[in-house]
């Protein structure tokens, strides 16, 4: 089963296999990889990319470099509040889908989560499906003025509660 797929600006699929890690490894450290920048849309949900630090860090680096990215869908990635940490140092100004759904961002992923919506002026669509949150991670003031630039916002299978809501 291929699950991991990338979109190039022409509407090409770029796909991998799921030994994901020894892929990433060869493509990162590949001249090649530099005139990438011209993808779309990464796909890598399921990867584990969360249980280890240092290649999170070196896809943070890579994210920044595909300076087309419109699409990063990193559902399901065992990313928690400290991945968010790294990912709003991210230059991700073209960015307009991003799918984080299936994480444990928590609570505490609020503050990193308000960086990544201000650094994406382009951002329309926010999965946060099931990522461990609840009502304090919505309501202060700031949180609700940056979620105002976003068109869809899930927040399903939250624990947000009728205070969440309103």
């Amino acid at each position: 089963c291929i699950r991991d797929r990338m979109r190039d600006g022409n509407g090409n699929v770029v796909r991998c296999e799921p030994e994901f890690s020894q892929w990433f490894t060869s493509c990162l450290h590949a001249p090649a990889l530099e005139d990438k920048t011209f993808l779309r849309e990464v796909h890598i949900p399921f990867c584990k990319l969360g249980f280890q630090i240092d290649p999170w860090n070196q896809w943070c680096a890579l994210f920044s470099r595909l300076g087309h990215l419109v699409v990063l869908n990193l559902s399901n990635n065992g990313l928690s509040h400290g991945h968010m940490d790294s990912l709003a140092q991210t230059s991700l100004t073209n960015l307009k889908v991003l799918n984080l759904s299936f994480n444990a961002l928590t609570d505490k992923s609020r503050s990193s989560m308000v960086k990544i919506i201000q650094k994406c002026p382009w951002l329309i669509n926010l999965n946060l499906r099931s990522c461990r949150l609840t009502s304090e991670f919505v309501t202060p003031v700031q949180v609700m003025k940056v979620l105002g630039q976003l068109e869809e916002l899930d927040l399903s299978y939250n624990r947000l509660g009728i205070r969440g809501l309103c």
